[in-house]
């Protein structure tokens, strides 16, 4: 399982903030991101691919969405299940699939597509900025403290958040 040392204290401070979470129900990152929001369970929906795992992980008090139903594949219901959290969040925090070599998978490469393509802005937790398509911002940026990365606006995220 891949850890992610930073969860515990970046669920802190955004939970102080008054944030509400939405997480995957994968191993690595997500599993992480779960056990820091364990004590935050009533503001946290975890968003599964499968019926059987979102009964699983709802044993464990978490709000659980499995929109998917029948699917043709395993990987068309990972598709739309990230979708459809992109869809749900206002912003989003993608760590690499790896935090010790800074690779990225599918899941989470999609997870940012989509995010520009809904124009919502996107914190990616990296030491190398993410590539610039022309109508983004890339801003080298803290998040609370506790991770460093870039923060990436769409041109539209603000006329978007401001509605």
């Amino acid at each position: 399982m891949v850890l992610v040392p930073e969860a515990k204290a970046l669920v802190s401070k955004l939970a102080s903030d008054g944030a509400s979470f939405l997480v995957g129900c994968a191993g690595g990152v997500d599993s992480s991101f779960r056990q820091a929001l364990v004590s935050h369970a009533s503001r946290t929906t975890v968003h599964c691919a499968f019926p059987d795992r979102a009964r699983q992980i709802a044993q464990s008090g978490f709000k659980t969405v499995c929109r998917v139903g029948t699917t043709p594949s395993a990987a068309a219901a990972l598709h739309r299940r990230t979708v459809g959290m992109v869809a749900d969040c206002t912003s989003l925090v993608i760590f690499p699939d790896n935090p010790r070599s800074g690779t990225w998978g599918r899941g989470s490469s999609l997870a940012f597509r989509t995010a520009m393509q809904q124009n919502k802005r996107v914190f990616v937790v990296t030491a190398i900025p993410p590539l610039s398509a022309r109508r983004t911002r890339v801003i080298p940026a803290s998040l609370c403290g506790v991770v460093s990365g870039y923060l990436v606006v769409p041109a539209n995220a603000e006329a978007t958040h401001a509605a």
